[in-house]
Formats: structure tokens, sequence, C-alpha cells
């Protein structure tokens, strides 16, 4: 808890001094109780959206992440104990499948469960009333329009119904706009 409220202090320092104005709309609409929340959100601009989200948001925040960014031992260690939650991307499993079937190599994991465990960290928190950070582009891009939507959020709320562990969650769209990135 201590990291988080730290973290969010030098993402706050740091996202004023870059940005002139950071305005937000509609506020009084995020759910403040520990209500179980589900922020789905577009993704223009990397690292800086979840930083944004994070500083605004006037609860705790589990940030989703793509998996290959705990690829690195040493960002992997951050990311763990800031309790970011890695999402494997279909796109990247395609990659590493290819990779390993090119070495000669099997692969034991099955394509379509590679985020049960994601989902069992996220539904774990929404259970206990967190707020959860997901961007269903599944990429942070530069086109001025969404990119197309993955399914996650969609069956991470159905899962946490159907399983009674978030009898009454928020989900809340989220849309970032720049100026000028």
């Amino acid at each position: 808890m201590i990291l988080y409220r730290l973290l969010r202090l030098v993402a706050g320092v740091a996202l004023r001094w870059f940005y002139r104005e950071v305005s937000v709309r509609h506020a009084e609409r995020v759910p403040h109780d520990a209500t179980p929340l589900l922020l789905v959100v577009n993704h223009p601009n990397a690292l800086v959206d979840a930083l944004l989200v994070g500083w605004m948001l006037p609860r705790r925040l589990t940030i989703t992440a793509k998996a290959t960014l705990f690829d690195n031992p040493l960002l992997a260690w951050f990311l763990r104990i800031a309790g970011v939650v890695p999402l494997r991307r279909a796109s990247d499993e395609r990659r590493r499948l290819a990779a390993t079937a090119a070495a000669g190599t099997s692969s034991a994991e099955q394509f379509g469960a590679r985020n049960i465990e994601a989902f069992r960290a996220i539904l774990d928190r929404l259970e206990r009333g967190g707020a959860v950070l997901i961007f269903p582009e599944g990429k942070s891009h530069d086109e001025p329009a969404l990119a197309p939507l993955r399914t996650g959020p969609a069956r991470i709320a159905l899962q946490a119904i159907r399983e009674g562990r978030a009898r009454s969650l928020a989900i809340l769209p989220v849309g970032l706009l720049f100026e000028r990135k």
C-alpha cells in the first residue's frame, strides 16, 4: 500500500510537470466505495495511460499489462511488487509458439487457456471490492480511432457475475484524449 501511494505521488508529479493541463469529466460517476470496478480504457499513449488513470482515480487500482513486459527480470520484479497483473496476448503467444516450433520443442501450454491465472488474480481483486484497469484494444497505438476491441473485459465481467464473485460489478468506460502526446 505504501509503495502504491509513493508511485502515485511520483506519477502525479511527473504528469503535472509534463502536461500543462489534465482535465477529467464526470469524475462523480466513479464509485468511491468498495464496489468492484472494472475500468475499460482506450490506450493511445503507452505507459502514460496507466499512470494517468491511476493518478486520477480516487482509489487503489490494479493495472493489467502485456505479459511480454515481464520478460525483463528487473521490470518483472518491479511490476510484481506494484501489483500489476500480466495478460498474455494472443499475438504474443502465436509468436512464442512459432518460435518453440521452429526450435523443435513442444509447448505444453494450452493456447486457449493462456490467461487463467491472470483472470483468477483479477477476479480475486474484484471480489475484494477492488478496481481493475484493462485496455480492451490490447495494444497502445497512435491511430485516431479505437483499435478493434478484445473480449477480455467482457469475459472477466461475465465470469465475475457467473461465479458470484462481484455481484455489484461496475464497468466504467474511460476515454483518454490527448491534444499532444
